[in-house]
Formats: C-alpha cells, sequence, structure tokens
C-alpha cells in the first residue's frame, strides 16, 4: 500500500460529511486506505460515517473503520496515555508508505492534493514531510479568525528600497511601508511575534530544521503528509508526553529530513475555539509543551542547538509569560499558585525574567479577588 489516509475524529457530525466527500473526490494514479479512528463520540458521528462508506463509489479507496468499544484493549490504553493515543493508534493500523494526516473536521479542496504530496515523497528521498498552505475557516474564536489563508499569498517578501527613493520614482504611490520587529511587553497585540509580517515564509521548496526553528514550526495537520518509517517507537512515545502531539511531531520529522512547501491551498482548517486541544488552554499547554522541550534534543541537529534554544525564549518562555500578564489583570491568574509562576528552567534563566516575576508576584496580589 502506498498510502493511508490518518482520518481521527470525535464529535464531529456536523462537518464529517463534507470531509470524507472531500476524500472521495481525490484522483490519483493508485489505490489507498482510509484508516477511520472514531474516539467514541457521543453524537451521531459514527453512523454518519457507516452510512458514507456504505454509498462510496471511488473504487481506488479502501475504508477501514477501527472497531472499538468501551472497555477494550483500546479503550484501556486510551485512558492511560490520554486523547493523543487515537492518533497513535490510527497510524499503527495503518499500511501505507505515506501517511496523510487528516481530522473529521477538516478538509480538502484540491482533488489532486494526494497524488502531488506523494510524488513528492517519490522524487525525493531526503524529504521527510510535504505540506501546502490552507484556507482558513474561522469560528467561535479561533487562533486565525483574521487570516482568510494561512501563509500570507506572496505578502512582502522582497527587499525594500529606501521609502524616499521608492516616493522618488513611483508618482502612482501614495505610501510605502516595511516590516518590523516587535518587542512586546506586559502581553501587546503582537506578543507572540517577532516580526509584524512573518519573514519570508515560506519562499523557498524545501527547506531545513534551521528554518523552523526561526519560524516557530508554523504547519496545519490537515496539508501535511509524511513516511511511516519515520514514526517509530521513540517518536511515538515522545509525542504522548506533549499536549499538542503534532507540535512535537514536526520537531523530530525535521530531525530526520527536509521539509517541502507546495505553494498552493489544498485543504480548508476549521479553526475555532471549541476542539479538543483547545480545552488545554493556550498558558497550560505551552508551560506543559516547555516543560517538556527536553524530550526533543535528540533530534535537534548540532549545527541548531542554539537555535533551538532561542526558539524556547521565543516562541514558549515569551508566550507564557505573555499569557499571564494579560491574564493577571482579569483575575489575579486564579488557580495558578505563586510557586507555579516560576516556570523557566535553571539553565535558561535570563535576568530580566526575574523582573518578570517580581512584576508578576506583585501584579497577582493587586488583582487577586
Amino acid at each position: 500500500m502506498l498510502l493511508s489516509v490518518r482520518l481521527m475524529t470525535y464529535n464531529h457530525s456536523a462537518k464529517i460529511t463534507e470531509c470524507l466527500e472531500s476524500i472521495e473526490k481525490q484522483q490519483t494514479s493508485f489505490p489507498f486506505e482510509v484508516v477511520i479512528g472514531d474516539d467514541f463520540s457521543t453524537d451521531h458521528n459514527l453512523e454518519l460515517i457507516r452510512k458514507f462508506i456504505s454509498s462510496s463509489k471511488n473504487e481506488k479507496i479502501t475504508y477501514v473503520l477501527l472497531d472499538r468499544k468501551r472497555g477494550d484493549d483500546y479503550d484501556v490504553v486510551r485512558q492511560e496515555k490520554g486523547r493523543l493515543y487515537n492518533f497513535v493508534n490510527i497510524i499503527d493500523n495503518c499500511q501505507g508508505k505515506y501517511i496523510a494526516l487528516l481530522d473529521g473536521d477538516d478538509y480538502w479542496i484540491d482533488p489532486l492534493k494526494l497524488q502531488k504530496q506523494v510524488d513528492v515523497l517519490e522524487q525525493n528521498e531526503q524529504v521527510s514531510l510535504v505540506y501546502t498552505n490552507a484556507e482558513i475557516n474561522s469560528e467561535n474564536g479561533g487562533d486565525y479568525a483574521d487570516s482568510p489563508t494561512f501563509y500570507e499569498k506572496e505578502y512582502p517578501t522582497t527587499t525594500i528600497q529606501k521609502q524616499v527613493d521608492v516616493l522618488e520614482q513611483n508618482e502612482q504611490v501614495s505610501l510605502v511601508y516595511t516590516n518590523a520587529e516587535i518587542n512586546s511587553e506586559n502581553g501587546g497585540d503582537y506578543a507572540d511575534s517577532p516580526t509584524f509580517y512573518e519573514k519570508e515564509y515560506p519562499t523557498t521548496t524545501i527547506q531545513k530544521q534551521a528554518f523552523y526553528l526561526k519560524n516557530n514550526y508554523r504547519l496545519l495537520v490537515v496539508t501535511v503528509m509524511f513516511r511511516k518509517k519515520d514514526f517509530d517507537t521513540q517518536v511515538k512515545e515522545t509525542m504522548l508526553e506533549f499536549a499538542t502531539g503534532d507540535f512535537a511531531l514536526y520537531f523530530m520529522l525535521s530531525g530526520k529530513g527536509d521539509f517541502y512547501y507546495i505553494n498552493e491551498c489544498s485543504s480548508v482548517y476549521f479553526d475555532h475555539g471549541l476542539g479538543e486541544s483547545k480545552k488545554f488552554s493556550k498558558l497550560k499547554r505551552d508551560r506543559f509543551n516547555y516543560s517538556k522541550m527536553n524530550l526533543l534534543t535528540s533530534y535537534i541537529k548540532p549545527e541548531n542547538k542554539q537555535l533551538f534554544n532561542q526558539y524556547q525564549h521565543r516562541y514558549l518562555i515569551r508566550s507564557v509569560f505573555n499569557i499571564m500578564f494579560r491574564k493577571v489583570k482579569k483575575d489575579g491568574l486564579e488557580g495558578i499558585k505563586f510557586s507555579q509562576l516560576f516556570f523557566v528552567k535553571p539553565q535558561q534563566i535570563k535576568a530580566r525574567y526575574f523582573y518578570y516575576y517580581l512584576k508578576l508576584v506583585l501584579l497577582k496580589i493587586i488583582y487577586t479577588k
């Protein structure tokens, strides 16, 4: 089997038919399987899946709906390992050389998505993962509510001349602007962004690990395909230690090969505030993921060790501080003990973090109700 689609789903009855229809429309030169793991949905999700499978007309697709019952072996391990075990267990049941990821509330809009990505992996042995751009469908306060697409389309990536020169040479131009670095304090609007616009993201087709350490591994699951051989036992066990599995997975796969970007919108990502991963607040999620970063060290190439450390300061430590500064003025960081404010690992402490700690303690005293 050349390809398996890993379809992970839970209570997606409002979206699952659209998701399955997008799979059914895929045009490939090869047969492939769709392995579906429903995590004990309490809505009509399973019923809709079975109904769709029974009416499938694409002869190149084999649908495999995993048989799960409360109290069975899967359920026992699922209770021990957590919701990410569904992710792992589905792939364990996949027979394909390559794995395409899809969740039951997302869908594909390019009927050639799978064919294009398989072709890339077949032709580029050094590539461990291939992904694309995606359209964003935001509801209920999603993370990307203001973005029509995940990556900006052709938005500014070329070097800009001095502004005076531009205006002198272009009478039709009324305004000229540039990118800017962000200096965030006390939870500003762009607290999680080192620059206002992403720097040259992404402009090259094949990208190495250093690129992602600089740019925060911004990939959407719905667009991703990778080699199953890279999803080994160590990767599985490590992924299960994190709050968000795909976050850890991309780090590990970038240590196994290059990533390949197809500059097309192949998919639609349903961005909302109600998903299973969203129940784990961003503050808890980032703090928890940061506490586990040492598990990823073996996947970081020697020349990227410093970038890996910088990544943790820029995208995780900074994020946690900024969220706490925003939250402390709302509820005094309710539910968070004073001892829990001091989360940075001793070897990564910087002088300014002591100032942040002191300020948070004082603000927590002032705003605690």
